[in-house]
């Protein structure tokens, strides 16, 4: 059974740099839009899930010493924006993801997965979602 642990422990100091700064905002080209999206999309009240998205970053950072994206919520994000999902079932499937991601890399059935699926697979479901928030930009947010 894999062990779940911090990869980087053994790393105790904490830099911040011009790099780490500069690298701190290297997601913010996707995040903000989608961030914006779902607070649009779904009515939500900006300062908290501003404030939640940052904390958590920032605890995530620390806790593996790297910079760390938050890909399933951002795959949840572009459905949440396409499906005008509201706030419970936001939140159900974000406990969900954690719940369904903590099983499967606790039992090291996420590795089997991912070897598993075809990144051809991955880059369809990718390329449909993209496609779908495309056409939702240019149908409803555009005049």
């Amino acid at each position: 059974m894999n062990k779940i642990s911090n990869p980087n422990a053994h790393a105790t100091i904490i830099a911040f740099n011009r790099h780490e700064f500069a690298g701190a905002f290297g997601d913010i080209g996707t995040d903000l839009p989608l961030l914006t999206g779902v607070i649009i999309a779904a009515n939500l009240e900006p300062s908290g899930i501003l404030t939640c998205f940052g904390i958590l970053l920032i605890l995530t950072g620390l806790y593996y010493r790297i910079p760390m994206p938050i890909q399933p919520m951002k795959a949840m994000a572009a459905l949440v924006i396409a499906q005008g999902i509201g706030l419970e079932t936001i939140a159900g499937a974000g406990i969900a993801i954690a719940i369904i991601v903590l099983i499967l890399t606790i039992t090291g059935l996420l590795q089997k997965i991912a070897e598993l699926v075809p990144p051809s697979v991955v880059r369809g479901i990718q390329v449909g979602l993209g496609l779908k928030l495309s056409l939702l930009a240019l149908t409803r947010y555009i005049p």
